[in-house]
């Protein structure tokens, strides 16, 4: 066996080991969740409303051509997904009349 194939071999083998301890690792973290996978989903209206202040400061965002801006508010403010805040920011953009 050459020496390259040797260094090649030993880098494989870290490689591999590295890799199973990671494995091992998830496994334990995965089994210290609760049992039964993901908790329940929160009951609709659970969560306190939004102050109307907040849709205000993020159509502002908007206004000033911020929009990346307004959709991290939005999705810090209703604790809500990507989509979902992009919807609402285009909407915002598009003005009350669609357009």
């Amino acid at each position: 066996m050459s020496v390259l194939g040797f260094f090649l071999a030993l880098v494989t083998f870290g490689i591999l080991m590295q890799t199973r301890s990671q494995v091992a690792d998830l496994e334990e973290r995965i089994g210290r969740l609760e049992p039964g996978g993901a908790p329940e989903p929160l009951p609709p209206g659970s969560l306190p409303a939004v102050p109307p202040e907040g849709l205000d400061q993020v159509d502002e965002l908007v206004r000033a051509g911020n929009k990346i801006a307004a959709i991290k508010f939005y999705r810090e403010l209703k604790n809500c997904g990507l989509a979902e805040a992009k919807a609402y920011v285009d909407r915002v953009e598009r003005g009350p009349d669609g357009n």
